[in-house]
Formats: C-alpha cells, structure tokens, sequence
C-alpha cells in the first residue's frame, strides 16, 4: 500500500463518485478504477459498495477513511517540514557573541531574522573571542560574530562592517569638550583595557592601532566586563578605547568621542565552520548581509 493509493481512496471516499473523484485527481476514471481494486486486493477487502445509481463506503472503508485522512495529514506536514528545514526555515541555530559589547547589535539581527523565520529556534551564547572558536570547531556554535579573527582553513569568515573606535571619558575629562580626538593626545593617558586572553586579536588590533600613532597603551587596569571598565572610566579611573557598537551603551558620567586618526576601526566579522552544514546558517549571514547600523536604531523603537 503506498501514499498515492491512500490519496486515490480519500478523493474517492469524499466525492462517492468514481467520475468527480478522477476529474478532481486530473486522471481518468478507469486508471483510478483500478488503483482503488489494487488497494482492496493489498488489504484483502472491499471498500467501496458500487452499482450503477450509487458508491457507497463499506465498513471496512469507513475504518480505512478513519486512518487515511489524518495519515495522509500527517504526511503532508511531514513533507512540508522537511522541505522547509532544507530551505533554512526551520530548524535550530546556535548564535554566539562577546558579553555586552554588542549591545544592541545582537537585537538588531536577530528580530528581522525571526520575523522572516519564526519556526527557526535560535540560541544565543554569550562567548569570549576565543571561547567562539573552540565552539565552532566542536559543532556548539554555528555561527560567532566577533571583532577580528584569525586565519583558519577550517574557518570561514565574513565582515560585514567596520566599527569606528572611539575614546571614553570622563565626563569633566579636558578632551571631552572635543569632537574628535586624536590617538596621539592619549599618550599619557591611564588605559582600562580587558585582559588579551579573552579575545588576543582584537587586543593586539588596538595595541598596534595605538602604536601607529606613536605611542603604547599606558595599561593601568585591566577588566573583561565592559559595564565595569564604564564604571571605572566615570570615577576618573582612566580611560579604555572601545568601538563604535559599544558606545549605544550609556553610563552617567562617560561620554564617547570618535577618534581621528585615519584607521582606526575594526571590522566586525561572523565566523562559521564549513565542516558543520545548517541551513540556517545561510538565512542568517544572507541576513548579515544587508544588515546596517541603522538597524539598531530601529529596534530599539
């Protein structure tokens, strides 16, 4: 017994004509004639009473409708589901990102994403740099965003944007009456910088940023939390470099200035391995990739 003969008897048994059920089925009445007597041969019964005036269901066709109709259902969203897991419509993903320096980024992806796909589920991991890489390549993570990166054949990486860096002050700080700040009036700064285990890449960019301009980070304290770093730059503490998404994060007593210098930004990159296939994952960075900073904005209205 397959599928197809299910679907035969179910027109049939709903439209108790031979003739209306093969015009709604699109086939002939004859060819649909003897699919049904194949049918009744492979459960050894009879389904339908038939004479010349009328078709009628048997009992036992009446017990086969019982099961048909919420089997054939059931295949129905089978297929249904199935194919819409292959398509990336459903199914689960698992997003990573670094604590609370995102801020808003995270919102702002993930809402546009699941108004498109509400059957996918996703998960968000709050991962250090480096914590992402080693989820990526165990299969715990699909996709991490990170800033910066390293070079990986079992990687794969794409930066869609790049972050401007910026200083934050106190805020009676003197340069906090400027604009914009040049890297080199930092020079004696006390820097508040989170430690380079939790994410090397990113640290060593902004080290080298600095020493572009011509001097080193003054590295009074060091704290991975950025709401703590916040904290410690409003007491007068230092100061702490930081990009462009983290300053939608407001503290009393800080304020952001953008730095000057011509290169100084990060690019903000997902990261992904080729050897886990999710199609999820595809929607996602299809997703990414029209993503803009305006976004954020917009979702916190």
């Amino acid at each position: 017994m397959e599928l197809r003969h299910l679907r035969y008897f179910l027109a049939v048994a709903e439209e108790l004509s031979f003739s209306r059920a093969a015009r709604m089925l699109h086939m002939a009445q004859p060819p649909l004639s003897q699919q049904i007597r194949k049918l009744e041969r492979d459960l050894d019964v009879t389904l339908f009473d038939r004479n010349s005036r009328s078709v009628r269901l048997t009992t036992a066709g009446e017990a086969l409708l019982a099961e048909a109709k919420p089997l054939l259902e059931r295949s129905d969203a089978m297929r249904s589901h199935v194919a819409s897991a292959g398509r990336g419509e459903s199914g689960f993903l698992s997003l990573g990102c670094v604590p609370a320096g995102f801020a808003g980024l995270v919102a702002s992806i993930v809402r546009p994403f699941t108004d498109r796909y509400p059957d996918v589920r996703l998960t968000l991991r709050e991962l250090n740099t480096r914590a992402q890489y080693d989820a990526l390549e165990t299969g715990e993570l699909d996709i991490g965003l990170v800033r910066t990166g390293i070079e990986s054949p079992r990687l794969s990486t794409y930066a869609f944007y790049t972050e401007r860096l910026f200083v934050t002050l106190p805020s009676g700080h003197p340069l906090a009456k400027h604009d914009l700040v040049r890297l080199a009036d930092l020079a004696e700064e006390r820097f508040i910088f989170f430690s380079r285990d939790v994410g090397k890449w990113h640290f060593d960019q902004i080290i080298a940023i600095c020493q572009d301009a011509g001097f080193s980070p003054r590295i009074r304290y060091q704290c991975d939390s950025i709401l703590t770093q916040l904290g410690m730059v409003a007491s007068g503490l230092g100061i702490t470099l930081v990009t462009e998404l983290t300053t939608y994060l407001w503290l009393p007593g800080v304020v952001y200035r953008q730095v000057a210098d011509v290169g100084a930004t990060i690019p903000l990159m997902a990261v992904w391995s080729g050897r886990h296939d999710n199609p999820v994952r595809e929607n996602l960075l299809a997703t990414l990739r029209d993503w803009s900073p305006d976004w954020i904005a917009e979702t916190a209205h």
